[in-house]
């Protein structure tokens, strides 16, 4: 990953565990902000008929209290909130009964023709906007229907290439989309979604672009593997533009590529916590109220800042809270913080150790290969922690120092990892008791493996987090940029190579098969075959014997 930014939860800073990047960060993020206050953490796997695959769901406990987890919602949702927010149309009617402004519109269920929903479409007039019933992360949500052509077309693509059957179709409303996450009586963050785009620079193609683009997305925790992904919606959004993947933008102009703004979709997040009005606010709190046993949700508004109002579109019970934790722009809220409040209030004012953090691949591993049931992470260590960093010149490699450091590690009950950073060099991390340090830090000092000599020892200060354990960890080779250009460069004259290769192999492959053609159709080729029979019964008998 990329240098960890100002703007991001600094919480999170330090090695993120790779199974964490992206769709799992939410999990990651509240469990591992409850573990660091004390709570007792266990992972569980858990299969979901509906999906056809294995989830891992989470609890934590504290003296006896007890409360689960799935993603960023606990078990404090009732299912009737659960089960009302999944079905779009439900949602609308509860938050029209309660006076909640939401667009005006219908769901329609899988038996529903689509002329009956053309119908209606018309009746209430364009703009519109037509989204699953059930559907998760955008997925279906075409937006700024103009016409009945438009609305032909989206309903294809939802219905019949998508198969989502149960469809709203609802009043186009205009306004920023931003999503506000709401926890008991109050709005703790909020972010506005900005569809997928680009800035030019004056040089490069929109394809060029979005390239680097999906490079920087990629160094994101929250956009982890989120790539803009260049499909017919692009293509035909840049057309209505007059522009194409090879239009070259002026310097510092923006070209959207989407009219969608999901995360998931390419959209970048900017908090706007501090910008949104009390009475946007208030809309975000009274949606969530608007739903029976819902206490806490994201809710997805439209928002006009110029008159002040907010329209309610969504409401997601279970939401990714990464966008608030990894915003592009503005300050990130610590929502995992608030969530733990919430549901353990009475360990608000225990100290956290942000000096750690666990190994969430190592624990999830056995849950999504079915090796294991049921996890439970190690205790964080107690509170008074010191890091230091050691850094040794002069063991060679086959010296077993790396071996030696981890055995002195262990024997101190310090947490870290010990590498070699070249070829006479070692970086050595270790979180602990102080006292137990420096034991430690005197041990190597004093004492080595027959074959190490020790040139020079260097004690440093370190204000990352430390992986629970301690570790031998694989130094990374660093590529420069012209040997990885050359490295790419090889590989695509390699497949060239390949590719007329292959192209000489079918061609001598139907030469083949022309001749064989031509020798079975021979008149020779037919008299001889009780020869050939006979041969070859001969020749079976043969190897049996």
């Amino acid at each position: 990953m990329a240098e960890f930014r100002d703007n991001w939860l600094s919480t999170l800073k330090g090695p993120i565990p790779q199974k964490a990047l992206g769709n799992k960060m939410s999990m990651y993020a509240i469990a591992l902000e409850g573990w660091r206050r004390g709570l007792i953490l266990k992972f569980r796997h858990t299969f979901n008929e509906k999906e056809g695959r294995v989830k891992v769901v989470y609890s934590l406990s504290y003296k006896g209290k007890k409360h689960n987890f799935a993603v960023s919602r606990g078990d404090l949702v009732s299912k009737e909130a659960i089960n009302i927010c999944i079905d779009k149309d439900k949602t609308k009617s509860y938050l029209l009964k309660e006076n909640v402004p939401a667009p005006y519109g219908k769901g329609f269920t899988a038996d529903t023709k689509d002329e009956a929903i053309i119908n209606y479409a018309e009746s209430i007039g364009y703009p519109l906007v037509i989204k699953p019933i059930d559907g998760l992360s955008g997925r279906g949500v075409m937006v700024n229907l103009k016409n009945k052509g438009e609305l032909e077309k989206a309903l294809k693509h939802v219905r019949y290439q998508l198969n989502y059957k149960e469809v709203v179709v609802e009043k186009f409303v205009t306004g920023e989309d931003s999503r506000v996450y709401v926890i008991g009586d109050k709005v703790v963050g909020a972010v506005t979604r900005i569809a997928a785009n680009v800035i030019g620079n004056g040089k490069d193609t929109i394809q060029e672009l979005i390239d680097k683009k999906n490079i920087e997305r990629n160094n994101n925790p929250n956009h982890y593997k989120r790539p803009i992904k260049i499909d017919n919606k692009v293509k035909e959004y840049l057309g209505t533009y007059d522009l194409d993947l090879d239009s070259i933008p002026k310097d510092g102009e923006r070209v959207y590529l989407k009219k969608t703004s999901n995360v998931s979709d390419g959209g970048e997040p900017i908090d706007i916590t501090d910008i949104l009005t009390d009475e946007m606010k208030e809309v975000a709190v009274n949606a969530m109220k608007a739903i029976p046993g819902l206490v806490h949700c994201a809710v997805d508004m439209l928002v006009d800042n110029e008159k002040n109002t907010a329209s309610v579109i969504e409401i997601n019970s279970k939401p990714q809270i990464g966008a608030h934790l990894f915003p592009v722009e503005g300050k990130a809220r610590n929502i995992p913080k608030e969530i733990i409040d919430y549901y353990f209030p009475e360990t608000k004012d225990l100290k956290t150790n942000t000096s750690y953090f666990f190994d969430f691949d190592a624990y999830l591993d056995p849950l999504l290969t079915g090796a294991a049931k049921e996890v439970t992470v190690k205790k964080v260590p107690e509170k008074q922690t010191v890091t230091k960093k050691f850094e040794v010149n002069g063991p060679a490699r086959g010296s077993g120092y790396l071996t030696f450091i981890k055995k002195s590690a262990l024997r101190n009950r310090l947490n870290g990892y010990v590498k070699r950073v070249g070829k006479s060099k070692v970086s050595i991390v270790v979180a602990g008791k102080r006292k137990n340090i420096e034991t430690f830090a005197e041990f190597i000092k004093d004492n080595k493996p027959p074959k190490a000599e020790i040139k020079e020892l260097k004690e440093k200060s370190w204000n990352e987090p430390v992986k629970l354990g301690f570790e031998v960890a694989q130094s990374k080779k660093k590529v420069s940029a012209r040997k990885l250009r050359s490295q790419i460069a090889e590989m695509n004259e390699t497949l060239e190579d390949y590719k007329y290769e292959l192209m000489e192999i079918k061609e001598e492959n139907k030469k083949l098969k022309h001749k064989n053609g031509e020798l079975e159709s021979s008149k020779s080729f037919r008299y001889t075959a009780p020869f050939r029979k006979v041969s070859s019964k001969i020749m079976k008998n043969r190897t049996e014997d």
